[in-house]
């Protein structure tokens, strides 16, 4: 996977007008997301395990501090 093109940024306020959705990885960074966005907006965040239908997980497992099949895992 060519990921070089990808660039990460912090969320803003103004996402919220731009995006239709919200998506996170985890709780920590959705309660984060959350306290930046709009009480109107708030139905429109979502857990990106929340789109997957092969796996059980409700969060993307961090592989950094796991094992070494970690970064697969997550891409599967």
């Amino acid at each position: 996977y060519d990921l070089s093109a990808q660039r990460a940024r912090q969320a803003t306020s103004a996402d919220f007008a731009r995006f239709d959705l919200g998506r996170t990885p985890d709780r920590d960074n959705l309660q984060a997301l959350d306290a930046l966005c709009p009480p109107a907006s708030r139905e429109r965040l979502r857990l990106l395990m929340s789109f997957a239908t092969r796996h059980d997980a409700d969060e993307v497992p961090d592989p950094y501090y796991g094992e070494g099949d970690g970064f697969e895992r997550v891409l599967d």
